[in-house]
């Protein structure tokens, strides 16, 4: 079967590498199982047996690793145990006090947390068949990138595509965050070719001045007494000398074809990182959408769980 990097490329059209990193995935399973347990047991609190493990007290404590579904003690045999109610950790030691009226005794054992561990009254031993059996919820977080599916311990495998869906909606958010400074620089790049360029343009007339020069050149030639006040095209035309008048529009021309050459090379300097600037916006686009699309499936997991007052509920407000 797939392993959960394969699962997530797969939804997310995603390549596993630097954005996301392989340690991403997994911090994000890691996340994800933490979350879907959390949600879960809210929802269906009569689900919590599905996330959770037993370990054995036997006088120095359980660590705590969540939700408490409940505590037990062993009465002289692993076949006899007694339920353990929770008890106020500053009753500690009164709860083993014989003269309180707090002592607990192994037919009324109790517990407490305390300092991150949970301990059971009268304390579990070793021997004797007298230990404590603490059972609590455990998020996996030895999850990774490369754990195959059907892998996550004590979690059911019905749930396990919700973590998939919350580490793939985080890895898009990953690659939708890098590529911000991608199409800044797209964008960038295109502000460099155009005003590259202060130095070519002309402030005043607001045009290029290789564009600028060239037209009115081309206007000089026409009608402006250049290269002197009786070789410009307006004279040949009045001196009806139709071969000096096609010499002065040729030198026109050439004016007239600097300008669109200057004109066309600021237009493909900002062409190609325009195109790839529009190429990560359509691609942020596209992640977003199926970002959505995911965020729609996980979300609506949960809504299908909760209890139907609280459906109905949640449907009126739409």
């Amino acid at each position: 079967m797939a392993n959960f990097q394969n699962q997530i490329e797969s939804l997310t059209d995603l390549t596993v590498g630097t954005n996301p990193t392989t340690g991403d995935i997994t911090e994000y399973l890691k996340s994800g199982v933490v979350e879907v347990v959390n949600r879960i047991i809210q929802l269906r609190p009569q689900e919590i047996n599905k996330f959770s493990t037993t370990t054995e007290d036997t006088g120095a404590g359980v660590a705590q690793s969540g939700r408490v579904f409940h505590v037990m003690r062993e009465h002289d045999s692993t076949t006899v145990l007694r339920s353990c109610t929770r008890i106020d950790p500053t009753e500690r030691y009164e709860a083993t006090d014989v003269n309180s009226l707090h002592f607990r005794s192994k037919f009324n054992p109790g517990y407490y947390q305390l300092n991150g561990k949970i301990f059971v009254v009268p304390e579990g031993t070793s021997t004797g068949d007298n230990r404590g059996q603490v059972s609590q919820v455990y998020y996996d977080q030895s999850v990774a990138f490369g754990t195959a599916a059907d892998g996550i311990l004590n979690f059911p495998y019905e749930y396990e595509y919700l973590v998939v869906l919350y580490a793939g909606m985080r890895s898009l958010q990953n690659k939708i965050g890098s590529m911000h400074k991608t199409v800044e620089t797209a964008l960038d790049k295109i502000s460099d070719s155009l005003y590259n360029a202060l130095d070519n343009r002309d402030l005043g007339a607001k045009r290029f001045k290789q564009v600028k020069t060239a037209l009115d050149n081309a206007g000089k030639l026409f009608d402006g007494d250049y290269p002197s006040s009786s070789s410009d095209t307006s004279s040949f035309l009045m001196m009806e000398d139709p071969e000096m008048v096609k010499t002065s529009l040729e030198a026109i021309q050439v004016e007239l074809v600097h300008a669109d050459t200057a004109i066309k090379e600021v237009t493909s300097l900002a062409d190609l990182p325009l195109k790839e600037a529009q190429g990560y916006m359509a691609e942020i686009a596209s992640r977003i959408a199926r970002y959505n699309e995911l965020k729609a499936e996980y979300d609506g997991a949960f809504a299908l769980m909760a209890p139907k007052q609280q459906q109905q509920a949640q449907g009126a407000r739409r």
